[in-house]
């Protein structure tokens, strides 16, 4: 469903998998894309193993794609792209030049779909996050129970971003509403509900 506000030069997009997606296309950022995608906060109570998992979000990689391998994805492209998973809202954000938009659609999409855990890859981004476990935990966790809090973390970032009917994406820029829209329709309304 699209509803257009011409009042606020805005497009609503409610997807069939509940997201919902807002996108305007402005001048003041000539050459950048700000996207953001926001739901509201853990459903469980905030404690150490999502403080932790705020943590993997923060120390890179997206999804089942390790540090290094996001920077290889991103070598030569104007991309960032985060995730924050705190008290209120787990949220991603990606600023990024109108050429390279569609490698940020495409790590949506992966954070998306790897988080889904009857996903075969989403046993490889629970490993992956594994490993950071060590030198991100020492703080919140004794030996023994590191392995238990890190297993923990890792499931809780992971399924943070499993519902994409939980977020709202918000995307300003300099882009085309019309090639915007492909992008959306490709990359996020695939994206199972």
């Amino acid at each position: 469903r699209e509803v257009v506000s011409k009042k606020l030069s805005v497009i609503h997009y409610t997807l069939e998998n509940g997201m919902n997606v807002i996108i305007k296309p402005t001048k003041t950022y000539n050459d950048a894309v700000i996207i953001k995608g926001i739901a509201a906060g853990p459903a469980k109570k905030y404690d150490v193993a999502y403080k932790i998992a705020n943590q993997m979000g923060k120390s890179g990689g997206c999804g089942a794609y390790s540090n290094a391998e996001l920077m290889k994805i991103l070598a030569g492209k104007s991309v960032t792209f985060n995730t924050s998973i705190v008290k209120k809202e787990r949220a991603f954000t990606s600023y990024v030049t109108p050429d390279d938009i569609e490698t940020s659609f495409q790590l949506i999409h992966h954070l998306f779909t790897t988080s889904t855990s009857s996903n075969a890859t989403y046993k490889q981004a629970l490993k992956e996050k594994l490993l950071y476990a060590p030198s991100l935990f020492k703080k919140y966790a004794t030996t023994n129970s590191l392995k238990k809090v890190a297993y923990k973390a890792a499931q809780r970032y992971l399924t943070s971003f499993e519902k994409p009917s939980d977020f709202t994406i918000y995307i300003v820029g300099a882009f085309d509403s019309k090639k915007m829209q492909t992008l959306i329709q490709h990359y996020l309304a695939s994206i199972p509900s």
